[in-house]
C-alpha cells in the first residue's frame, strides 16, 4: 500500500524531520507525556510470583522478540513493596525502553501490557495528551536514533531531558490512526 502525496507541504522545523505535510504540528515529546526513569530492584525482592505488580528488568525488552508488548515476567511485587522501593506504577500501555547500556542502543521499544515497575536501566513514557494516539507515538519513537542522542562513553546513557526535547511530527488523531495500522510502517529496529 502506498500513500498518496499530500496537496501542500511545509519545512517542519527538525532537520532530519524535512518538510512535512502542511496540517501536521510538529511536537517535543515532553508536552505529549512524561518520562520517569524505572527503580531499583534489590535481588532480596526478585522472584516473587504472584503479587498485583508485574515487575520488568531491562532484559525483558529483548525477550519480548519483536513483539509490541513486553511479555510475561518472572517478578511481580506489591503495592506496599513498590511504595518501599519508591517504583512508580506505569499504567497499561506505557511505552518502556532501555536508558542505559548496550540494550540503550538496540532502540527496543515495548508497550506495558498491564500496570507495571521496571527497573532503574529502563525508562517508561506515560502518554498524557488527548491528541496523542498511544501506537502512532511508538512507532514514531522507533524513528529516534537513541545512540545518536544518548551520552557517549563506555556505558552510553540517556536522560530524561534528552528524549523529552526530541520532536515528533503529528498529524490528526484520524491520520495517527491509519498510519499506526498501516501495514508499511516500519516496526522498531532491533539493532542500531
Amino acid at each position: 500500500m502506498r500513500f498518496k502525496p499530500y496537496p501542500k507541504y511545509k519545512p517542519s522545523g527538525v532537520e532530519w524531520l524535512g518538510d512535512v505535510p502542511e496540517g501536521w504540528e510538529t511536537k517535543r515529546l515532553k508536552y505529549v507525556g512524561w518520562f520517569k526513569g524505572g527503580a531499583g530492584f534489590p535481588h532480596d525482592d526478585q522472584g516473587v510470583s504472584g503479587e498485583s505488580i508485574p515487575f520488568y528488568k531491562v532484559m525483558h525488552l529483548g525477550g519480548a522478540g519483536n513483539n509490541e508488548y513486553l511479555s510475561d515476567t518472572e517478578h511481580t511485587i506489591s503495592e506496599e513493596t513498590a511504595v518501599r522501593l519508591g517504583a512508580y506504577v506505569f499504567p497499561e500501555d506505557a511505552i518502556v525502553f532501555a536508558k542505559v547500556g548496550a540494550a540503550l542502543l538496540l532502540g527496543r521499544i515495548r508497550f506495558l501490557r498491564s500496570r507495571a515497575c521496571i527497573d532503574n536501566n529502563m525508562m517508561g513514557f506515560q502518554i498524557l495528551h488527548p491528541f496523542a494516539v498511544p501506537r502512532y507515538i511508538w512507532h514514531a519513537m522507533s524513528l529516534i536514533r537513541f545512540d545518536e542522542i544518548a551520552n557517549p562513553g563506555a556505558v552510553p546513557s540517556l536522560n530524561e531531558a534528552q528524549i523529552s526535547s526530541q520532536q515528533v511530527c503529528f498529524p490528526s488523531k484520524v491520520e495517527q490512526s491509519k498510519i499506526a495500522t498501516s501495514s508499511t510502517v516500519k516496526q522498531p529496529r532491533s539493532t542500531p
